[in-house]
């Protein structure tokens, strides 16, 4: 799903081999549909690896294309399949930014906004689509920044108007920080004083429990 200009005529599915035998049957079963969302390079691959226990492509060369949905089958889950929705991250940067038959600025600039019209409705589509078809919700943020604010309190009012009960959990990939002291002064000084929700429980994952730096 690269530009909702092609929404009449559709996208083009692609099957991994290994799922696309079993798929018939999978698409009976019970789901869990898992949709995780984040702007560009905020370590959402890395969360579904996480969640997968599988190794997925990550890092900053490296992106979603479109929307993937990965099946899952775990034998404590019995007769469910867990379903992952991925989508590119939002906040791409834009390409192919001219029109080379425009030779002049102006045209140039009416072409630059029909195509960040366009990838904004295009963002807003993928998003809404996974909200509206997960059952467990995972944004993945960085350091809190404004746009991800906006990100934040968008999601927020797509599920306060479709007045759904789904559960909502942010997490906050803060690998720029080197020290469990330079989280914490994080979470106190700027995090709490600028939450788009309010707190209601919060969880603290170190790779070392004893150790005075780890991975949170």
């Amino acid at each position: 799903i690269d530009s909702i200009k092609d929404i009449n005529k559709g996208w083009k599915i692609e099957f991994n081999e290994k799922i696309k035998e079993k798929y018939e049957s999978i698409k009976n079963q019970k789901m869990i549909k898992i949709g995780v969302i984040g702007n560009l390079n905020r370590g959402k691959s890395f969360i579904l690896s996480k969640i997968s226990k599988i190794k997925l492509p990550s890092g900053a060369s490296i992106r979603t294309e479109g929307l993937s949905i990965k099946y899952l089958e775990f034998e404590s889950l019995k007769d469910r399949i867990i379903a992952l929705l991925d989508s590119a991250g939002f906040d791409t940067p834009m390409i192919n930014l001219t029109n080379k038959n425009y030779m002049d600025d102006e045209k140039n600039n009416d072409f630059f906004r029909e195509k960040s019209r366009e990838k904004l409705i295009t963002e807003l589509f993928l998003q809404n689509y996974i909200i509206n078809n997960s059952d467990i919700l995972i944004v993945v943020v960085g350091i809190l920044t404004y746009s991800e604010q906006k990100l934040l309190m968008k999601i927020k009012n797509e599920i306060e108007r479709l007045k759904i009960n789904i559960p909502l959990f942010i997490i906050h990939n803060l690998i720029t920080y080197t020290s469990v002291q330079q989280v914490q002064d994080y979470i106190n000084e700027f995090l709490l004083k600028s939450a788009t929700f309010t707190l209601e429980e919060g969880h603290k994952v170190s790779t070392k429990k004893e150790a005075k730096t780890g991975i949170y």
